[in-house]
């Protein structure tokens, strides 16, 4: 199954059990492929496939990399990598790697697929992406509030 299929089978079956409420069929730019999709209210995702990697990008807006709270997301993400996390809980270092990178104070989440399985990578990037949601709902409450409006409660 090509990278291609493979990451839009997995968005697309998340869209129809209702995780996302809407996704786009997908837009080829270059050698990449870019899906857009709703998340976490009323935000638009935009996943971009270029293969060996795929790219949440700009997943968290106003995230400066020198902030505590890039650095603790940062952590957080790294921490899934670690060989010692259950299957369910972690990334598996043989099959793909994910980190976080910034950029003009976006932070995105982005894992490289090592093994070719763009079934997997899709699965766990979507996974981690919830996770740092989570995350940002325990531990950063003022930021979500600040930047999309979430009730303090």
């Amino acid at each position: 199954m090509s990278a291609l299929v493979a990451v839009r089978n997995v968005l697309t079956d998340y869209a129809d059990r209702g995780v996302f409420r809407s996704i786009d069929g997908s837009k080829e730019i270059g050698k990449t492929t870019q899906f857009t999709f709703t998340w976490h209210g009323n935000r638009p995702i935009c996943c971009v496939l270029a293969p060996p990697t795929l790219t949440l990008r700009n997943f968290l807006p106003a995230m400066p990399a020198r902030s505590d709270i890039y650095k603790d997301l940062r952590d957080l993400v790294q921490q899934f990598g670690d060989p010692l996390l259950p299957e369910h809980r972690g990334i598996a270092p043989a099959r793909a790697t994910v980190r976080v990178s910034s950029h003009k104070k976006r932070l995105s989440l982005v894992i490289e697929s090592l093994d070719g399985d763009y079934g997997y990578a899709t699965r766990k990037l979507i996974f981690v992406a919830h996770e740092v949601w989570l995350r940002l709902q325990s531990d950063w409450v003022h930021y979500l509030w600040e930047e999309f409006g979430a009730p303090m409660e």
